[in-house]
């Protein structure tokens, strides 16, 4: 039996599309490297032999602190070989985040260390993996490197298996015949968002039902016929098939399968202060093609009432636009160059 290595890790966008390869790898066997993190709780019940090393977070400013971060980090891919060396893997593949990065900077040569990169330029980690990588799959058509290949996102089956009636039944109170907003800010939440919809709900009320997913430690003190908010939801999906509309941040998950999906949204990447500016290229990147419309995040409370109004009036031709894409979903197609990659390493 082949075995195959998954790694990444730091935001759900960096674990979920290992969970969303899972299906695809039978007759794999299967491990994970990853931190004391989010990852390990999203892989607890999966079945996956889960492997523990410290990892440190990646930082582009230069302190006194980040200082030692070389230093951690050379212990991370010190751990991580020696579980390399244990596992004796086929091949290795990462998603990228400073989880993943001392994993794929361990692994051996002569195994194939295969990466994904779902934003529309590549990562701190992914760049600092890529000259040891045998091919750099990516979610868009921006990165061109002389081993990138452009598949699509790695999305899960799951999000085309939403069931609304679940949905409804744990949104009680909800207003009929008004359309359905859906506002969430990825695995993390975003407080400019929630406040946003502190700030607009009286208005917000009058024209939708409104599911707000707030992120963990982040409870809504609202209460009001039309309202249900969770901190968050394991079924996403079932919120997604009931959703008419959504805002959401620019992560590249997200985006893609809410473009997948074909719900007409409103982005509200992250600021350059808050990120490396990846957000806005991915919201871009969408609304060039005119699949989405997006709006600042500082302007936020004053300016989403009637960005939501134009998203709804655009719907149609965002739709229309969002049949048009490309490469969407890739998770097929990543599994089956993982099995080959063991396949090929093996002989």
């Amino acid at each position: 039996m082949k075995k195959v290595i998954l790694t990444g890790g730091g935001t759900a966008g960096h674990v979920m599309p290992n969970l969303a390869l899972l299906p695809h790898l039978s007759g794999m066997e299967i491990h994970y490297i990853g931190s004391d993190g989010m990852e390990k709780s999203l892989l607890k019940n999966t079945g996956v032999c889960y492997h523990e090393i410290e990892c440190v977070k990646l930082a582009r400013q230069i302190t006194l602190k980040n200082l030692k971060i070389p230093f951690a980090l050379i212990k991370s891919v010190r751990a991580a070989g020696k579980i390399i060396r244990q596992i004796m893997p086929d091949v290795i593949f990462s998603k990228g985040g400073y989880v993943g990065l001392p994993v794929a900077l361990a692994c051996p040569s002569g195994v194939p260390l295969l990466l994904h990169e779902s934003d529309t330029s590549m990562g701190l980690a992914n760049k600092l993996a890529y000259p040891k990588c045998s091919v750099l799959f990516t979610a868009f058509d921006s990165i061109k490197n002389k081993k990138s290949r452009c598949v699509g996102a790695i999305l899960r089956d799951e999000i085309y298996k939403g069931d609304k009636s679940a949905a409804l039944r744990k949104c009680r109170g909800m207003t009929e015949g008004k359309p359905y907003l859906l506002v969430f800010g990825g695995s993390l939440g975003a407080k400019s968002l929630n406040e946003a919809v502190y700030a607009n709900i009286d208005a917000l009320l009058k024209d939708y039902n409104v599911l707000h997913i707030t992120g963990r430690g982040n409870a809504s003190p609202i209460k009001a016929r039309g309202y249900f908010s969770a901190p968050f939801v394991d079924d996403i999906y079932d919120f997604f098939a009931l959703a008419d509309v959504a805002v959401s941040r620019g992560g590249a998950n997200s985006l893609c399968e809410l473009m997948a999906l074909k719900i007409p949204t409103l982005c509200v990447p992250l600021s350059t202060a808050a990120s490396r500016g990846d957000q806005i290229k991915n919201a871009e990147y969408f609304a060039d093609r005119g699949c989405l419309n997006f709006t600042d995040d500082a302007d936020l409370c004053r300016s989403l009432t009637d960005a939501l109004a134009k998203t709804m009036r655009d719907a149609p031709n965002l739709i229309a636009n969002m049949k048009k894409l490309r490469h969407v979903d890739a998770t097929a197609t990543v599994a089956e160059a993982i099995k080959n990659a063991a396949v090929k390493a093996a002989r």
